[in-house]
């Protein structure tokens, strides 16, 4: 896992192993239904480096959000970005989404109309609301894309914050 700075080229940048994970178990990956895992760092991310968040706990359907990664720019390019990057989005209201059906468990979400958003390498990164350039809280997690940089399905956090505390508290709980 990687935490620090917006670049990977001059910025501070954090290498951190995982030693655990624990997926949804009932994940499906011909649906993406239940797409999140919790994973145990080997060591805390140094507070110059990263800062947790706090899971959303309502909705921001009509709230401006953003979308961050360091996967591909391109989809027929394989390299990955090398700085993070940001594209600000919205969420897309009911189940109408280009990619598919979505359940309440998800949020279909489309970037600024300038084929810009999540691509191969950004699963798992967040979507948040946005308030005075801050991140509020982390609103979903990048699931699933048809295409690069078109409309994609991300993880609702909401419906599994009580799922998702009870793995850390178990985790935290095992000894190494």
């Amino acid at each position: 896992m990687i935490a620090g700075d917006f670049s990977n080229v001059n910025g501070v940048k954090e290498e951190i192993d995982v030693t655990d994970f624990r997926f949804h178990l009932s994940f499906s990956f011909a649906t993406k239904y239940n797409d999140l895992a919790v994973l145990k760092l080997a060591s805390d991310v140094h507070p110059n480096r990263g800062n947790p968040i706090q899971f959303c706990r309502q909705s921001y359907e009509n709230h401006e959000l953003a979308v961050c990664g360091r996967g591909r720019l391109f989809e027929d390019i394989a390299e990955v970005s090398e700085v993070l990057q940001e594209v600000k989005a919205f969420e897309r209201a009911g189940e109408s989404c280009p990619t598919g059906p979505v359940t309440r468990k998800q949020i279909c979400v489309s970037s600024d109309g300038m084929n810009r958003g999540v691509c191969n390498g950004d699963s798992g990164g967040p979507l948040y609301p946005i308030e005075d350039g801050e991140a509020l809280c982390l609103y979903g997690l990048a699931s699933s894309s048809k295409k690069c940089g078109y409309s994609s399905v991300y993880v609702r956090v909401q419906p599994y914050i009580e799922w998702i505390e009870k793995k850390i508290e178990k985790m935290q709980g095992d000894i190494d």
